[in-house]
C-alpha cells in the first residue's frame, strides 16, 4: 500500500490514534500534504468546474490557461508572498470570469431583481480581481524599493586603519559591531 492511499485510509476511518498516523504519513511525505492542502488550487478547481462543467475540452483549456497565467504572474524567482499573492489573483480572476459568464448565459431569463443582483456579484467579482491585482503590483513595487544595500565608505576605509567612524543611533552601533567582526575575522586568516 502507497503512503498515499496508507493517507486516504486513515482519513477515512475513526480508528483511535489515526490522526497521530496520519500526521506521521504526512510529515514522512510532504508531497501529499502540499497537494491535498493547497487551498488555492482547490478553490481555482472549484471555479474551473463551474466555468466548464462537463466539458473536458473547456476544462483542461481552461488548466493550460492557468498554469501559463501562473508562469507570466510570478515570474522567475517569486517570493512565497509573491506565490500567495498571484494564487488570490488567478482566484479573483476566475471568480469574475464565471460571474460573467453566468450573467451573459442567464442574464435575460431572469426577473429584473436577478439581474440585477447578477449585476452586482458581477461588479464584486470585478473588484476583488483589481484588489488582488493591485496587492501584488504595490507588493512587487515595494520590494524593488527594499532591495538596499548598505555600505558606508568612511566606515570601509575606519575598518582597515582599525579605527571608528563616529556614527549616531543604532545603525553607527551595528556598523561599528560589523566593521570589528570583520576586524576579527580578517585577522584570524592572516593569524593562521
Amino acid at each position: 500500500m502507497s503512503p498515499l492511499q496508507a493517507a486516504l485510509l486513515l482519513a477515512q476511518s475513526n480508528q483511535p490514534g489515526a490522526v497521530e498516523k496520519l500526521r506521521k504519513i504526512l510529515d514522512a511525505y510532504p508531497g501529499i500534504w502540499r497537494h491535498y492542502g493547497d487551498a488555492a488550487r482547490a478553490v481555482e478547481e472549484a471555479w474551473i468546474g463551474r466555468i466548464a462543467g462537463s466539458d473536458l475540452l473547456v476544462r483542461e483549456s481552461l488548466r493550460h490557461s492557468i498554469d501559463q497565467m501562473r508562469k507570466d504572474l510570478a515570474g522567475p524567482e517569486p517570493t512565497p508572498l509573491e506565490k500567495l499573492l498571484v494564487g488570490r489573483v488567478i482566484a479573483a480572476w476566475l471568480a469574475a470570469q464565471e460571474a460573467d459568464l453566468s450573467d451573459a448565459l442567464l442574464g435575460g431569463q431572469d426577473g429584473r431583481k436577478v439581474a440585477e443582483l447578477r449585476i452586482r456579484r458581477s461588479d464584486a467579482a470585478h473588484k476583488r480581481f483589481l484588489s488582488a491585482a493591485k496587492t501584488l503590483a504595490t507588493v512587487r513595487r515595494l520590494q524593488d524599493g527594499m532591495k538596499i544595500r548598505v555600505e558606508h565608505v568612511g566606515m570601509q576605509a575606519a575598518s582597515e586603519r582599525h579605527e571608528r567612524v563616529p556614527m549616531g543611533g543604532r545603525m553607527g552601533s551595528l556598523m561599528a559591531e560589523t566593521a570589528d567582526a570583520e576586524l576579527a575575522v580578517a585577522g584570524s586568516k592572516q593569524g593562521g
